[in-house]
């Protein structure tokens, strides 16, 4: 319950549009959080990488190429 207050508090500061949850399956979306975007993923944040920078560079962050990795 905890989280879903955090949650919208962040959708309140930022704004639904450049707020996304990262979503660990087997976890159910919350039903009261309708319209925001949802990225899911099972083990590691690994899996949705290029998803991640994509929301990012849509909410108007600069992303900057890795020079090492």
């Amino acid at each position: 319950m905890n989280v879903v207050l955090e949650f919208g508090f962040f959708v309140g500061k930022l704004g639904r549009n450049r707020v996304t949850c990262l979503l660990k399956k087997p976890v159910e979306q919350p039903s009261d959080m309708q319209g925001i975007v949802y990225i899911n993923f099972k083990e590691s944040l690994a899996e949705i990488r290029g998803e991640i920078l994509k929301e990012l560079e849509a909410a108007g962050y600069e992303i900057k190429a890795e020079t090492s990795r």
